[in-house]
């Protein structure tokens, strides 16, 4: 049912209680128009189409919201955004708002660059609800040309949380890197444990996954996801040098276990950090941590055009200044060409400048330049402003005959 835009209101469905129908005044002056959900008999027959974690986002220290949330239909057809039992959200400074967007952003910043990126809010929920809820979506809005889901607090103008919709969220996840969580077990601590995953989405985004095996033992309150440079305790990390570890990716609620999915802020450079760690602030110790293994390949010749080739084998590795850098082994050697090549990180094995031409970003910048015919073991350092995780090859680039000598697939 549509409502008037003077006449905002909006129905929580309880898990397994009665519904209780409420009329609310929107957070703040947004001026979105809030929807009635009134469809009780449908909150049983409710497809899932996509769901996702919401991410809290800490930004201003902005309270939280947390838990599982899905996009459903129903069988005549009519959208639900439904949030599970695990829902919760702290108490801030007002109701919040349930936003459908294009991304994980700030609500206002996306509505400010393209009014068509986010929806009209589609329910208002309560200060400091926690529960089960489901709202339906108006006709108006079409829910699949979103990929996320936003808890938007209007008063505050920001999200106190974002989840990535699974089946949309940029199409196919690629894993980058992989481990498992080694529970900590340090004065007693509560374990967690199971498969980390760094995943990347068609768009570029990176995210941190718990598989479907993550366990996490009930301890003294919920816990946090923090990328670290080691598997310490992170707080004594934190102390020694601020740098060394991250805010925290999200939060897992106390005992929660299976998958979840969390992204990495842009403002985060996941190459600085080496560990995952399930960190317990309330306890002030790790409950896991898992070693991000550092990638690498070997160097396969092109051929193409009776290119010169060049292989060996090629390894993200990190010097003794904390620094990331490209290790070429002592097995490297290069055939002598019509002049020096060039060593780039690509999206992809093809010629380095015909994927330049479809997309300048995936192509790094040059990591440096290798003497024509040059062979054996050398180093280059990866600029601060490249991230290794956003790309899959390594390439050995001929500038002079415009062919690539070799590429490697960093595994």
């Amino acid at each position: 049912m549509q409502l008037n835009r003077d006449n905002p209101a909006f129905t929580f469905l309880a898990a397994g209680v009665l519904a209780l129908g409420m009329t609310v005044a929107a957070c703040g002056s947004d001026g979105d128009n809030q929807n009635s959900n009134n469809n009780t008999n449908n909150a049983g027959n409710i497809t899932t189409l996509k769901s996702g974690s919401l991410v809290a986002d800490g930004a201003g220290g902005a309270p939280d919201a947390t838990g599982q949330i899905s996009l459903g239909r129903d069988s005549v057809g009519t959208h639900f955004i439904v949030l599970g039992t695990d829902f919760k959200q702290e108490m801030g400074p007002g109701d919040t708002q349930l936003i459908l967007a294009r991304t994980s952003d700030n609500v206002q910043a996306q509505r400010d660059a393209d009014a068509s990126s986010v929806s009209a809010a589609i329910a208002t929920i309560s200060n400091g609800f926690s529960g089960a809820a489901t709202f339906e979506v108006p006709d108006g809005v079409d829910a699949t040309a979103f990929d996320f889901i936003i808890v938007w607090c209007p008063t505050a103008g920001v999200n106190f949380g974002a989840a990535q919709l699974g089946e949309s969220a940029g199409g196919t996840m690629t894993v980058v890197r992989q481990a498992g969580l080694v529970a900590d077990g340090s004065g007693g601590a509560p374990d967690a444990t199971g498969m980390v995953q760094v995943v990347r989405d068609n768009a570029g985004k990176l995210y941190v996954a718990l598989g479907s095996d993550f366990s996490q033992e009930m301890g003294p309150g919920d816990t946090q996801l923090i990328l670290a440079r080691s598997a310490d305790n992170v707080q004594a990390q934190r102390d020694a040098d601020v740098a060394s570890a991250s805010g925290s990716l999200g939060t897992i609620p106390n005992g929660g276990s299976g998958a979840m999915q969390f992204e990495v802020p842009s403002s985060v450079d996941l190459d600085d950090f080496d560990y995952v760690i399930v960190w317990c602030p309330t306890a002030g110790v790790n409950f896991g941590a898992a070693e991000l293994p550092r990638r690498g390949g070997s160097l396969v010749a092109d051929g193409s055009g009776g290119a010169p080739d060049a292989t060996g084998t090629v390894t993200v590795a990190r010097d003794g200044d904390g620094m990331l850098t490209i290790e070429f082994g002592a097995d490297f050697a290069q055939e002598m060409g019509p002049g020096d090549t060039q060593v780039f990180l690509t999206a992809a094995d093809g010629n380095v400048n015909e994927q330049r031409t479809q997309s300048a970003a995936s192509v790094s910048q040059a990591l440096g330049t290798i003497s024509n015919g040059a062979t054996g073991a050398m180093s280059f350092a990866v600029p601060a402003a490249v991230n290794v995780d956003l790309y899959d090859h390594l390439i050995v680039w001929c500038p002079t005959a415009g062919v690539n000598f070799g590429v490697a697939k960093l595994q």
